[in-house]
């Protein structure tokens, strides 16, 4: 009899285990910030955010420029064919800037990433 409850503990716990595993392994992660390296000050662009892990549960996209924020927003795309979160942003003030951005997803955030972008005057 001891043999079977130890038994059914080692399936019960291995279970268990590879639960946590998955749920760690699908847990959501940004990998890279996309965006083009040169935009024009007002004018809107494309900011993409390539991730691992699932997309589930997405609500928000987060971006700084320069430490600047963070401002968040709802309106965004995920072309899970790709990876990619879609978003798009504009900035107002022609500067040099190192663009850092995350997602909120459930009650979480994923980490941080950045890209180097310079913002130049309307013509």
């Amino acid at each position: 009899m001891g043999g079977c409850m130890l038994g059914r503990l080692l399936i019960a716990t291995s279970a268990i285990l590879a639960s946590v595993h998955m749920s760690l392994a699908e847990e959501l992660k940004l990998t890279k910030l996309v965006v083009k390296s040169q935009l024009t000050a007002g004018v809107p662009y494309d900011v993409s955010f390539r991730y691992s892990g699932t997309p589930e549960g997405v609500r928000e996209v987060c971006l700084l420029w320069s430490g600047e924020g963070p401002y968040c927003w709802s309106d965004f795309r995920v072309e899970k064919s790709a990876r990619l979160i879609h978003t798009r942003a504009r900035t107002g003030t022609p500067a040099t800037y190192v663009l850092s951005g995350f997602v909120r997803f459930g009650n979480k955030e994923t980490n941080v990433v950045t890209a180097n972008i310079k913002v130049m005057p309307a013509k």
